[in-house]
């Protein structure tokens, strides 16, 4: 995962959470072919949160000066992940893990018969 597959999984779990849209971008990232969030990323996020502190997180990216900014990129752009959002992050977290043991298990069940 490069820093740019990061930086736009995190603002597109972000969006879908303010926008109350997460069961779309949750099938969005089962059905692409490289999703660009995943389980594992969810659970690295979630632990950054502190419940007891409440914390939020904000992400920024920068940028070489050697490397053309990607058109999407906004410079100095910061990204923030509120306490509250966490829960939600975590729901995803497991959806997509769900899947992910799913498609192990069929494929395993598969290979014995």
């Amino acid at each position: 995962m490069t820093m740019l597959t990061a930086r736009n999984g995190v603002r597109q779990l972000v969006n879908a959470i303010e926008e109350d849209s997460l069961s779309r971008f949750v099938e969005s990232q089962r059905a692409a072919a490289a999703p660009v969030v995943s389980s594992n990323l969810c659970e690295a996020l979630t632990r950054l949160h502190n419940d007891d502190v409440r914390n939020n997180i904000d992400m920024s990216f920068r940028w070489g000066t050697t490397v053309a900014l990607p058109q999407d990129a906004t410079a100095g752009e910061n990204i923030r992940i509120r306490s509250d959002y966490f829960g939600r992050v975590d729901e995803v977290r497991q959806e997509l893990r769900a899947v992910r043991v799913t498609a192990t298990t069929y494929s395993s069940a598969r290979s014995s018969i």
